[in-house]
């Protein structure tokens, strides 16, 4: 670029030099003329085209799934079945007993060994069936005097009848009736076993000169009520297993 300037510069003083000579110019008005010109143009500048690489930050929006926890206030209804034991009024009123009560079934004495019962069919079987359908009758009767205020002279009349375990010849009788009599047994001594506490209760109240209150206490009622229900859930199989019924 320099030798190109100074190749324009020689060429106009020489193109000055010869004008200026046909016009009759010394050589130092001659000088002075291209100093002015030279001086006169404008400097001749080099560019340089430069790539620069500029990286650039560009905000980009995103979608963004954001999970928040929040708390809930929630009411939950819940049904919850509630067996409550309370105290329960005894009464030493007399009230008449059931027919089937006294003289359905004579009870014969513990140990005695009778083969016959008090439907006297002659058939051990249906003796037998015909006794545990009685006693859950009675089982029944006992139940029903924990329904309300409970008559003491009921409770203790069927404790002392079902104390006696009717016996029977079981000699002839099938394996299904003599394993019906054997949860009979069991029934009524689970059944005592339940009662003792509140029967204990009703002949203390009962008894001359008695001081004993006449409100039983949760556990004792629990217990009896407890004792009678699942005693009659033992009979009602038996019953049911020598096709009997066994209804409430």
């Amino acid at each position: 670029m320099i030798h190109r300037k100074i190749s324009y510069v020689s060429l106009l003083i020489l193109i000055l030099s010869l004008v200026l000579a046909s016009c009759g110019t010394s050589p130092e008005e001659i000088a002075q003329i291209v100093d002015q010109t030279v001086e006169a143009r404008p400097p001749v500048v080099e560019v340089m085209e430069e790539t620069v690489e500029v990286t650039r930050i560009v905000e980009v929006p995103v979608e963004m799934e954001v999970t928040r926890l929040v708390e809930v206030e929630a009411t939950v209804e819940v049904e919850v079945e509630v067996t409550r034991v309370v105290e329960v009024e005894i009464t030493s009123t007399p009230e008449p007993t059931p027919t089937a009560t006294a003289t359905a079934v004579p009870q014969p004495a513990a140990n005695s060994n009778q083969g016959s019962s008090g439907t006297g069919s002659g058939d051990v079987n249906a003796d037998v069936l015909a006794h545990l359908e009685y006693v859950y009758s009675r089982l029944n009767d006992y139940r029903g005097n924990l329904s309300g205020p409970i008559n003491c002279r009921v409770e203790i009349e069927i404790v002392d009848e079902l104390a006696v375990i009717r016996q029977f010849d079981l000699s002839a009788a099938t394996p299904e009736t003599q394993n019906a009599y054997n949860n009979y047994v069991n029934g009524i001594t689970v059944f005592q076993q339940g009662a003792r506490d509140l029967d204990t209760h009703c002949r203390d109240f009962l008894a001359e000169n008695s001081t004993s209150s006449n409100q039983v206490t949760n556990d004792k009622y629990g217990f009896a009520l407890n004792g009678v229900e699942d005693a009659k859930n033992i009979l009602r199989s038996a019953i049911q297993s020598l096709g009997g019924n066994a209804d409430d």
